[in-house]
């Protein structure tokens, strides 16, 4: 038996027949590599002259050789008999001659000591570090490849152990060398060990470490991505070829011919999205990371928002360019954590909930899961999370319409699943003993119990409870159990199941957070927060003024931090009710505007008695229906009205106000530009749009060529096309909005544009307030900010 041990410690301090070492083939010197420095410091000049005299003149030598270099104990404080130094020259890339090279030359050497047999080996990791700049996994895999074809070459070797020394700073590439060569087949005669010949074990395939970043329930997975049954996986490829046991290969063989014809068509674009063909999933993403660092954050990002855009709820994403194109995989692991972090924080996501990253490779996926654990941990206890602070909120108070469960707080469970006995039987105790261990050990991987931890879950009625324990309809096999005293859902079973059932836990727990935010739009959150700049009133934007709106509601008298759109910090103390905006050193007072006393609604609204939203059908006799109905028919011919809806949402209209009192005061009344404008959309989308307007996740349905906003056309013919307001199926009818809009000062707009741009470059935050497609003579506008738009009338036409 062959120990291959891996150990933490110093090269030179070990004991060991021979030592081995690289040696830099065009610089032969033993100051320029870390490693043999070590070694010539703790050996002293004595060393360093037998190493001058073994050169003998030479300035260069042949890579992939060997110098050996034998040692006298009684002169020489290194424990060893001997050092061999392998001669070898920097990474040149997969196809490069410096990996022959290197793999030769670890044949050549074990050879060498199974012929002087030598019993002992103590080895630093060859060919990585800032100077030869091997990846690590490329490293460890030559080795254990050279060393598995020796052990079948030479089965009565004389070793006994080869000792691999790493740094003590070095866990990621002890772990690259680890995981490697345990899911390398070395054969019946080699155990991979620590030091002391503790035998190490491999990942169990489908092991998974499981975090919460903001509202998505992260995953990093030990398995093969194209078993994955997500809405979408993402995979990377140059839409050209793929090597075999890549990301691309794996993914392409599975989905079939028919999806690799269609990608390799669209190539050109920059994500093509296809269906998932013979995959599990629904739909694939294709990209190409053209082996640039620098592309990896952008392509992690887009594939989430898309996935949002889309209205899907879960995505699987292997380690971006760590396959092919051998970046470093902690410095991708770095920069997919810092994406999805920022996505979760600055992006509002209704759909999206699950992002599953799955490393085929144990080495990827060790130091992904090590990158999150530690990341996410930490990130959490310190993040402000927006929907949390709202829950709080919302707590306090009973939801209309529903009773409180009448219990002292005590955890809900539904029934237990039936108890199963296992009698395991064998020869003697010891033997009874292993197998119950193993069972356990096989439970324990298999078991896992995941706790969700929600402040609403205290308030929840008893029909939000039931919507919870709806979840155990498609999962029978997991037990879920609600605690509403601390505000917390428990569900445990087999791991797989659970992960999905807590997925769905979240994705109701979300509805109801929702359902309750609608309320509280049009009940509690009529306010919003304001500061005076000089002569203009500015509101806060919707999630720092929901921050203060909440800390005000508390009873907080202290520093509340929140951020400008500008990203500029500011501190407002709602005491003296001012603000300081930090790096400026401006001092600025701030106040709490109640919208219901500072807008007045129109007088020619129907009277809404409390209501904040009503739809008002119009009488065609009406001097309003007449004015609406011939502004539409002007551009649009041959169709039938068949009725005009006068909406009155109090909210949204208040809403509107303030952003035009705002516009008046920056722009000035002149330059406001309200436009009477059209928009058409779907049945489906009606409801969301009368209660809520046109929020931004609308922007970019319906086109991006002038910004990635929402669109209005300035005649109603443009919004009547097909694509644009479609028959609903049932009714065959179609719709079209009459809005008002604030369009302010506007430029023209470019492709994929996500703001407008700024007005002067001597003050980058005064940004135009709107985009069209001719600046001179506008047929659109695109409009990024939700206020800024009013719903006014609905048309329903065929």
């Amino acid at each position: 038996m062959v120990q291959l041990a891996l150990s933490f410690g110093n090269l030179e301090d070990q004991k060991a027949n021979v030592i081995c070492v690289p040696l830099l083939a065009t610089n032969p010197e033993l100051t320029s590599l870390n490693v043999t420095k070590s070694l010539e410091n703790k050996a002293g000049s004595k060393l360093s002259k037998l190493f001058t005299a073994l050169l003998n003149g030479r300035t260069r030598l042949l890579p992939g050789s060997l110098l050996e270099m034998p040692l006298s104990k009684d002169t020489h404080v290194l424990d060893c008999d001997t050092v061999i130094f392998i001669v070898c020259t920097p990474w040149d890339g997969p196809d490069g001659s410096s990996t022959k090279v290197l793999r030769e030359a670890i044949s050549a050497f074990l050879q060498k000591c199974s012929k002087q047999k030598f019993n002992l080996v103590t080895m630093a990791a060859i060919g990585v570090g800032k100077t030869l700049h091997f990846p690590n996994q490329t490293a460890a895999r030559i080795f254990g490849e050279g060393f598995k074809a020796f052990m079948e070459s030479e089965p009565n070797t004389s070793l006994k152990k080869i000792n691999l020394v790493f740094q003590k700073k070095s866990d990621i590439l002890f772990h690259a060398y680890k995981d490697t060569l345990l899911h390398m087949d070395l054969g019946d005669r080699v155990v991979v060990c620590d030091e002391n010949g503790g035998a190490f074990h491999k990942r169990p395939f489908g092991e998974h470490i499981d975090v919460t970043v903001g509202n998505l329930f992260v995953s990093v997975v030990y398995g093969n991505i194209a078993e994955e049954k997500t809405d979408i996986i993402l995979n990377l490829t140059n839409f050209r070829e793929w090597k075999a046991g890549s990301v691309a290969h794996a993914i392409f063989t599975g989905a079939g011919p028919e999806i690799i014809e269609k990608v390799q068509q669209e190539s050109k674009q920059t994500f093509v999205t296809t269906v998932s063909g013979n995959l599990k999933s629904k739909y694939i993403f294709h990209t190409n990371c053209q082996n640039n660092f620098a592309k990896i954050k952008d392509i992690a990002r887009n594939t989430l928002l898309k996935c949002e855009e889309m209205g899907l709820h879960s995505v699987a994403m292997p380690a971006i360019g760590t396959g092919e194109c051998m970046l470093d995989v902690q410095q991708v692991a770095k920069s997919m954590a810092d994406s999805i972090s920022s996505v979760a924080r600055n992006s509002k996501l209704y759909s999206l909930f699950c992002v599953r990253l799955v490393m085929l490779e144990p080495y990827v996926y060790s130091i992904f899961s090590t990158e999150f654990q530690q990341r996410f941990t930490l990130e959490q206890q310190s993040s402000w999370n927006p929907l949390n602070l709202l829950t709080a909120r919302l707590k306090r108070r009973q939801a209309k319409d529903t009773e409180d469960i009448k219990d002292s707080g005590s955890p809900i469970t539904m029934p237990q699943h039936s108890v199963d006995i296992l009698d395991v039987v064998g020869l003697d105790r010891e033997a009874v003993d292993n197998m119950k261990l193993i069972l356990k050990l096989e439970f324990d991987n298999q078991y896992q119990e995941e706790i969700i931890e929600d402040p609403q879950v205290k308030s929840f009625s008893e029909m939000e409870v039931q919507n919870i324990f709806s979840v155990l309809k498609e999962k029978p096999e997991v037990q879920i159990m609600l605690n509403k005293r601390e505000g917390c859902i428990q569900v445990n079973g087999c791991h797989l199941n659970v992960m999905k059932a807590a997925a769905q836990v979240q994705e109701k727990l979300r509805a109801i957070l929702n359902s309750r935010l609608e309320e509280a739009k049009r009940d509690q959150s009529m306010t919003h927060w304001v500061y005076t700049d000089g002569d203009i009133m500015v509101p806060f934007e919707e999630e720092p003024s929901q921050k203060l709106e909440n800390k005000f509601l508390s009873g907080f008298k202290g520093v509340v931090t929140v951020a400008l759109k500008d990203g500029k910090e500011v501190t407002v103390n709602l005491e003296t009710m001012k603000a300081s905006i930090l790096n400026l050193g401006k001092v600025v007072p701030v106040a709490r505007k109640d919208l219901a006393l500072e807008s007045d609604l129109p007088a020619y609204w129907e009277e809404m008695n409390r209501h904040f939203l009503m739809m008002v059908p119009l009488d065609p006799n009406t001097e309003e229906y007449c004015k609406v109905h011939a502004d539409f028919t002007k551009t649009v011919h041959n169709c039938e009205i068949v009725k005009i809806e006068r909406i009155q949402n109090r909210y949204q209209y208040k809403a509107y106000t303030v952003r035009k009192n705002y516009m008046i005061e920056k722009n000035g009344a002149a330059d406001v530009n309200e436009r009477i404008l059209y928009h058409g959309t779907t049945f489906t989308n009606c409801h969301s749009i009368n209660y809520s307007g046109f929020s931004r996740s609308f922007a970019g349905q319906n086109a991006t060529a002038y910004g990635r906003g929402v669109y209005f056309a300035v005649n109603a013919i443009y919004s009547a096309g097909i694509q644009y307001s479609p028959r609903d199926p049932e009714t065959q009818l179609r719709y079209i909005y009459q809005v008002k809009v604030l369009a302010g000062h506007h430029t023209l707009g470019k492709r994929d544009m996500r703001a407008p741009p700024c007005k002067s470059t001597s003050d980058p935050f005064d940004l135009y307030d709107s985009l069209t497609d001719n600046n001179d003579n506008p047929s659109m506008f695109v409009v990024f900010h939700d206020d800024q738009v009013y719903p006014e009338y609905l048309i329903s036409f065929r």
